[in-house]
């Protein structure tokens, strides 16, 4: 049981960190996206957008650790459905918690994520798979080490 949660923990923290690297890039770089992954988390914990330096790395880790509990569920679910094909099923499981944020989001009114560009709601959605392919990789290869 202890090793589940340390695969989760990891899998769900390197996902979690290569997942933000192209939603920087979209956000901050092409400035094509409205909103990143750490922006929801601080729009959860503030109540608005994150104000400076501080507020965005609280934020940050935040949205680190929220997936790092996506991985343990993930690493719980593998193995009490007994699904075999990591990488597919941790694609879907990407995709699905992508869309229960959004619908979420859309239930509750929270206005300040409700209103998305196309290139938002794309990308956002693009990078949850591929988290929760990075994710199925991980846990796949996490099974096979001890640590």
């Amino acid at each position: 049981m202890e090793q589940k949660i340390i695969n989760g923990v990891l899998a769900g923290t390197i996902a979690g960190i290569l997942k933000d690297v192209p939603d920087s890039i979209f956000h901050n770089v092409l400035k094509k996206t409205d909103l990143t992954f750490w922006d929801y988390a601080g729009i959860v914990m503030f109540g608005r957008h994150p104000h400076g330096f501080w507020e965005t790395c609280f934020s940050f880790f935040f949205e680190i650790v929220f997936s790092i509990l996506l991985g343990t569920i993930f690493v719980y679910l593998v193995e009490r459905l007994n699904l075999k094909r990591r990488l597919l099923w941790g694609a879907l499981y990407g995709g699905i918690v992508w869309f229960a944020i959004r619908a979420a989001v859309a239930g509750f009114q929270i206005k300040a994520l409700l209103h998305n560009n196309l290139a938002t709601s794309a990308a956002n959605s693009f990078n949850s798979i591929i988290y929760g392919l990075i994710l199925g990789f991980l846990v796949q290869y996490f099974e096979k080490k001890t640590f």
